[in-house]
């Protein structure tokens, strides 16, 4: 990959329950800055910012290509069936998707789990029990 990474997005999309336990999130990195929101079927419930250090940023750039998870070749790509939750890595350079992917539907999977807690540890006030197997 020869474009230089400049954004790193991981979304999770927790299955189909009740409002009340439904909890999906997106941690998004750029070169300075991390970004957490917490949301249920669209209502945000927490947002929380903080600044990050150019070299932990190409950290991450270098953690994230090297996930061994299964690609996803096409935007409109479903990483699960419907109702069950997902994991997803989607890497830019400026505004253009350069990798999409996920480590399945696999429950036992730990690959993007272990990632996501690599991203909630940067930011000291963001929630550490939220990413969980």
């Amino acid at each position: 990959m020869s474009q230089a990474i400049t954004k790193i997005l991981y979304e999770f999309n927790d299955s189909a329950v009740p409002p009340p336990y439904h909890r999906s999130y997106r941690i998004t990195v750029t070169l300075d800055q991390c970004h957490l929101m917490i949301h249920a079927y669209g209502e945000i419930i927490l947002e929380k910012f903080c600044t990050i250090e150019l070299d932990v940023f190409e950290k991450l750039a270098k953690d994230a290509l090297a996930l061994p998870i299964q690609t996803l070749p096409k935007a409109g790509d479903s990483p699960v069936s419907i109702g069950g939750s997902s994991r997803l890595i989607t890497l830019y350079s400026g505004n253009e998707v350069i990798f999409r992917g996920t480590d399945g539907a696999d429950p036992k999977s730990h690959r993007l789990v272990s990632f996501a807690q690599e991203l909630m540890s940067l930011c000291p006030d963001f929630p550490k029990d939220l990413v969980s197997n």
